[in-house]
């Protein structure tokens, strides 16, 4: 910043700002010295996208190969897979009908009227958006990532053993079926004539497990979208941190299960007894019902 040598802190991943704090203030930081933070364990962090690894290993924006999955923004995808369906020129210049479509566009620098886009443009079109949006637009942020990488070597490493170190970097989707997901949870049980209730209702829920394992197929919700009800999120590549919870509801009003996603925690209601379809309905309702922060 101003010649001031770097501050430099070790702090343990678990407790990553509390400690980084508490450091601080031991140390006297005024918050003008450069500071430089290294973490001790942890996972790694397997959260990136393939092309991205590639950027990292490879350092060159040719060297990166994105498809239409790779795109995080739906809007954005679909105009790309729109074009890429397209089979004439007047199919081109639909896509461009709407408005979001045409900004996209019109940041890649592209400044002619839509009637000028030809069907023989499609593979260029369709590169160009691609390589802008996801690659040239972020590369500033992607060049900053690396940089912060080399402060203890780690980018050099990563470069020399780009496919052993692939797994603490990139994100995998870990496939879930109903046996992985009865292996992380716990019961919290109550006693007595209680316990006969939750009995019941924790009986039909492994049914509903049994039938989210076919998912669509069998007209039911998948593996998948049960767990992100419950946890706000899918499986974690290197799982959760601990089990997940299944209490239950035993108010007689209460028909729908609820979720605390910070906690782990899925309620099951205990209200429809041995009717297994009215708990199966109830069931998909909530799951179905409740997308977006706050809605179980």
């Amino acid at each position: 910043m101003d010649g001031r040598e770097p501050i430099r802190i070790t702090v343990r991943r678990s407790d990553v700002w509390l400690d980084a704090v508490q450091e601080a203030k031991t140390k006297g930081i005024n918050g003008l010295s450069p500071l430089k933070v290294t973490f001790l364990g942890g996972c790694g962090i397997p959260c990136l996208a393939d092309p991205v690894y590639e950027y990292i290993t490879s350092g060159k924006c040719s060297s990166i190969v994105v498809s239409s999955d790779d795109i995080p923004e739906l809007a954005m995808r679909d105009t790309v897979e729109k074009l890429v369906a397209a089979n004439c020129t007047e199919e081109i210049q639909a896509v461009f009908s709407e408005d979001i479509a045409i900004s996209y566009l019109a940041e890649c620098g592209y400044t002619q009227p839509i009637s000028t886009l030809q069907w023989k443009m499609k593979d260029d079109i369709v590169s160009t958006l691609i390589d802008y949006h996801l690659i040239l637009k972020v590369k500033a942020c992607m060049d900053q990532f690396c940089e912060g990488l080399e402060t203890l070597g780690v980018g050099s490493i990563v470069r020399k053993n780009p496919s052993v170190l692939r797994q603490f970097f990139v994100f995998n989707e870990v496939p879930i079926d109903a046996d992985m997901l009865r292996s992380i949870l716990t019961l919290v049980e109550g006693n007595g004539d209680v316990k006969l209730i939750e009995d019941l209702a924790y009986f039909n829920f492994n049914i509903f497990l049994d039938e989210c394992d076919n998912g669509p197929a069998g007209g039911c919700c998948s593996i998948q979208e049960l767990l992100e009800f419950f946890t706000g999120s899918g499986y974690p590549p290197q799982g959760f941190s601990r089990k997940c919870t299944i209490s239950f509801l035993h108010d007689t009003t209460a028909r729908l299960p609820t979720a605390a996603t910070c906690n782990l925690e899925l309620r099951l209601p205990t209200c429809h007894g041995e009717d297994y379809s009215q708990f199966r309905e109830c069931m998909m309702l909530a799951i179905r019902g409740c997308e977006g922060f706050g809605q179980s």
